[in-house]
């Protein structure tokens, strides 16, 4: 596939963006405990589910994903296939990627979280980055650090295919809380702040703090299989808005 150099905000010659026809997704934040892994293990089945084919790549070094897609013994996924990346091989993710894309409609990179490098590597080869958040200030703030760090650095300007969704996670399900609210206004705040208001967006579904995820996890189970909870509910409304977004 043709490859087009990229440039890094200092305006030499930065990654090559690898062409593909694949969608290529990837869960990212800088810090740890969002949600990325849950989210992206779910994700991957559910859209093989649909008989899409779907390539997850675990990126974090702690095998996570890896370690739940192995485990998962639900029927219907014939179609995804999944496989860890060590750190030192991730010199060759570009390559595999642009070889997965020949034979897959998703891939799905789980990101491990712990520092803003380990996020911008995968820049140059991903068309949507879907960023987890809690409505806590700590992840308020490690969203809005990575936000202001790839605007600066110019990662949407160097890679005019990349966009990027906030989907906050784990919010309370008290009626009078405001917390979520204050969340998405601190985030578009920032968002707006940095010019990026047309490639990153805080989606209206959210994720409220559930049992339901909690025990889906223990069982190796995906979401949806928990029958007619809220959890559940509510993750078909953000797989909906997801679709209908273009993000898969």
């Amino acid at each position: 596939m043709v490859k087009e150099p990229l440039k890094n905000a200092a305006g030499g010659a930065g990654k090559t963006r690898v062409e593909v026809l694949a969608k290529v997704v990837a869960f990212a934040n800088i810090k740890g405990g969002v949600g990325k892994t849950t989210f992206a293990a779910n994700l991957s089945v559910a859209l093989a589910k649909k008989k899409k084919s779907v390539y997850a790549l675990d990126l974090d070094p702690q095998g996570s994903l890896e370690s739940f897609l192995i485990d998962y013994e639900g029927e219907g996924v014939s179609t995804l296939q999944h496989k860890n990346i060590p750190v030192s091989s991730l010199g060759s993710l570009p390559k595999l990627i642009q070889t997965l894309a020949k034979t897959n409609k998703h891939i799905v990179l789980d990101v491990g979280g712990g520092d803003i490098a380990s996020v911008q590597n995968i820049l140059g080869y991903t068309d949507w980055l879907i960023l987890p958040a809690r409505p806590s200030k700590k992840d308020i703030a490690s969203t809005s650090a990575l936000i202001a760090s790839m605007a600066r650095r110019g990662d949407f300007t160097a890679n005019p295919a990349i966009n990027a969704v906030i989907v906050l996670n784990q919010c309370s399900y008290h009626p009078l809380s405001t917390t979520a609210d204050e969340a998405a206004e601190a985030l578009n705040a920032i968002i707006a702040q940095c010019n990026l208001a047309d490639r990153i967006r805080v989606l209206d579904s959210r994720l409220n703090i559930a049992t339901a995820w909690i025990e889906a996890d223990m069982e190796c189970r995906t979401i949806d299989e928990m029958g007619k909870s809220k959890a559940a509910l509510q993750w078909g409304k953000l797989v909906a808005e997801l679709s209908k977004k273009g993000v898969i």
